[in-house]
């Protein structure tokens, strides 16, 4: 079985959901007008790229080592996941406080899904590290730890 096969599939289908959870909770957090079909413009230009994150899991997942560098951005891509997540948190608290007396749960549960997910972006980044990691081989001189693929092309070829 290839190298971590299964953080790789687990990530995919986190995503997933997560992008399924997003247009779930947008609806409830957006106050934009909606569309004839019902559907909320707003609500596009926020998970549109969220997809992005199950596209680099889904490359991962076919083929790892040609697309091993994905991994930089889908940890820079959660990074600022996480800090969006977390800012609206705590920007949003004043603005939400009124909603808290007429909706008390949709509200706690609108928040406590935005710091779920915060939490659980934090542990997709803790698993694509480990499969960054997962790629450095100590070259042959014992100098510094390079990508499989550098040491591969400096070595004269994928073997």
């Amino acid at each position: 079985m290839p190298p971590y096969r299964p953080l790789r599939v687990s990530l995919f289908i986190y995503d997933l959901f997560r992008l399924f959870g997003m247009l779930w909770v947008l609806p409830l957090v957006t106050f934009a007008p909606q569309s004839e079909s019902g559907f909320p413009f707003p609500l596009l230009v926020y998970t549109a790229p969220n997809a992005l994150f199950i596209l680099a899991v889904f490359f991962l997942l076919i083929r790892f080592e040609e697309y091993r560098s994905y991994t930089y951005l889908y940890i820079a891509g959660k990074a600022v996941a996480i800090t969006a997540n977390i800012g609206w948190f705590f920007f949003s608290l004043r603005r939400l406080a009124p909603a808290l007396a007429e909706s008390a749960l949709k509200t706690v549960l609108l928040l406590g899904f935005l710091l779920l997910l915060a939490g659980l972006d934090a542990l997709s980044v803790l698993g694509m590290s480990a499969l960054a990691i997962s790629g450095m081989k100590k070259p042959a001189d014992g100098k510094t730890a390079v990508p499989a693929y550098v040491a591969a092309d400096r070595d004269g070829g994928i073997e």
